[in-house]
């Protein structure tokens, strides 16, 4: 489970580009939506994530689906 105290060592652990942690740390723990495509991922929409990726974040879309299994809150 994330959390504020491990969530930076999580997410270099599933190697999360360093420009997506701050949008991932405002949504779970400030309740801040996220743009496109984490809102995608979050929502579990593989088609919409891969539209609104950007080339780095298409490359580790198996990254976030690790993350979401074994980190994220249901």
């Amino acid at each position: 489970m994330l959390t504020k105290e491990n969530i930076d060592e999580k997410l270099q652990k599933y190697e999360i580009p360093p420009h997506m942690h701050g949008g991932i740390k405002r949504y779970l723990f400030d309740n801040i939506p996220p743009g496109s495509f984490l809102k995608a991922v979050f929502d579990n929409d593989l088609k919409r994530a891969f539209a609104t990726a950007d080339p780095t974040n298409k490359a580790c879309m198996e990254n976030y689906a690790r993350l979401l299994i074994w980190e994220m809150p249901a």
